[in-house]
């Protein structure tokens, strides 16, 4: 049995495990811009006029509101993600064991606990944490829903999916599982479809009005500054052979089962309990339907990131932990048998903990400090007032220093896409007087991948060293940072 004891201490495990450490590694590319766009939207900066945003306003909202209390401090911001994470987690977890029994609550929140990609995003200010925490949120109440506890909660999963919706569209992978999942309830039970139209307008009328109403007056509040990205990342990938756009759902899979393999458990787990019931039970089918939700990825031309599959971490955490409880009530008749479940489940949550990817003692334990030391450098050698122009905006947060106006896209993909050029960059640098110049450039771990991929790299270093001078070649932690001066 599972006492509310054991429940307290494993979640204040997780808990201390999630927040502890959690600013003392800085150096992750995505992060830093998004820093630097919260920060210049709290200096009253504009997106679209004054610096170019690539994130919801929802998010760039509530990052400026931080930078405006706290100041320059990644903390606010990294627990801003962590708490809702968890707080999610929880919810999830509650959900699941009201669906399947207290067990496989408990399961659920140690395996979602334990993924490292959920691990690793929960701990940056990031929109995909946010995003997976209210999706949480939405399917657990989907779960309560579609239980027969309370048909209202499918109005509170639709509010939630809503929610995670301003954070990142991309909610709408899960939502689209749902959508299936309604499709198949309507055609499967005759004698009830006009239950499940109810159901699914309780859970389409907060969704559409949250992510339509709510999210187009979010946008006119700051003049529909995302269309400009929007329109790049529509651009990114266009020339995609379509037959490689076929590939993208198994090749998806495939990923996301090197990340965690645990889930993989699900598999023989069900086979051995072979549950007799399930095609009866709507709770199980809707999880089902969840696993077809990446096929909406044929759609997709952009490039894809493995952490586009993060929403089926808690739906694989709950199907594993259902088969779990099933076995363990197998094998509970005798205490032999009980102590073989305990010691099996055990296992694979320590399976899971050992094997995830990217792995959560590396990144418990990691520190670096060269990100402020460069910020510190960087400060010294410039004034306030003074434009800098780096590889990661991240350092322009922490040096209290602006940038040019696509300091937030200066990235791989952007580059590669041809939307940020060598060209573009000196007429923005002559524009903007740049004082300084930060090159992440070859010859450290890790290896540079953004401005030295430049189409026209030689023709921008031609420019930096017609007109700025080399300071020095900084160690941040590995990179090996140029930092050039507009020579006087």
């Amino acid at each position: 049995m599972v006492t509310i004891g054991l429940i307290i201490v494993l979640a204040m495990i997780v808990v201390g495990a999630y927040l502890v450490n959690i600013d003392s590694w800085l150096m992750h590319d995505d992060e830093g811009t998004d820093f630097y766009e919260a920060w210049r939207l709290a200096h009253g900066d504009r997106p679209g006029t004054d610096f170019m945003a690539e994130q919801q306003p929802l998010y760039l909202m509530a990052g400026g509101a931080l930078v405006r209390s706290f100041g320059l401090e990644s903390l606010p911001l990294r627990l801003l993600s962590a708490v809702q994470v968890l707080l999610g987690m929880f919810f999830l977890s509650y959900a699941s064991g009201r669906a399947f029994g207290r067990r496989a609550g408990l399961l659920t929140l140690l395996l979602v606990a334990t993924s490292g990609m959920v691990y690793s995003l929960a701990r940056l200010y990031r929109p995909d944490p946010m995003m997976l925490s209210w999706t949480m949120v939405g399917l657990g109440a989907a779960l309560l829903a579609s239980a027969g506890t309370d048909r209202r909660w499918w109005l509170a999963s639709g509010v939630a999916f809503g929610v995670a919706f301003l954070w990142k569209p991309f909610a709408a992978f899960p939502v689209f599982g749902l959508g299936l999942f309604f499709a198949h309830e309507l055609f499967r039970s005759a004698g009830q479809r006009k239950m499940v139209v109810g159901n699914a307008l309780r859970f389409c009328l907060p969704l559409g009005f949250i992510a339509i109403v709510v999210n187009g007056a979010l946008h006119l509040g700051l003049d529909l500054y995302y269309l400009e990205n929007l329109r790049q990342h529509a651009a990114l990938g266009r020339d995609l052979n379509w037959l490689l756009n076929l590939l993208r759902p198994p090749v998806a899979y495939v990923e996301f089962f090197l990340a965690h393999p645990v889930f993989l458990f699900v598999i023989p787990l069900w086979w051995l309990n072979r549950p007799a019931d399930w095609r009866q039970r709507p709770e199980v089918r809707l999880l089902l339907w969840q696993l077809a939700a990446p096929l909406l990825f044929v759609a997709l031309t952009r490039p894809f990131y493995p952490r586009y599959m993060i929403f089926l971490v808690p739906v694989f955490a709950i199907l594993l932990a259902w088969q779990l409880d099933l076995m363990f009530k197998k094998l509970s008749a005798s205490p032999k048998g009980t102590a073989a479940a305990v010691m099996m489940s055990a296992l694979i949550v320590l399976f899971a903990l050992i094997l995830t990817n990217p792995r959560i003692p590396e990144l418990l334990l990691r520190r670096e400090n060269g990100t402020m030391a460069l910020a510190a450098y960087v400060a010294d050698h410039s004034e306030p007032d003074e434009v800098i122009l780096s590889d990661y905006a991240g350092i322009n947060f922490f040096a209290d220093r602006r940038s040019i106006y696509e300091a937030s896209i200066i990235a791989g993909g952007r580059i590669q896409g041809g939307f940020v050029t060598g060209d573009l960059l000196i007429e923005r640098m002559e524009e903007d007087d740049v004082r300084l110049v930060l090159v992440h450039v070859e010859g450290g771990d890790p290896i540079p991948h953004q401005l030295v991929r430049l189409s026209d790299y030689e023709r921008f270093r031609g420019y930096l060293g017609a007109y700025y001078e080399l300071l020095t070649i900084f160690d941040r932690n590995g990179q090996q940072i140029e930092v050039f001066s507009r020579s006087s």
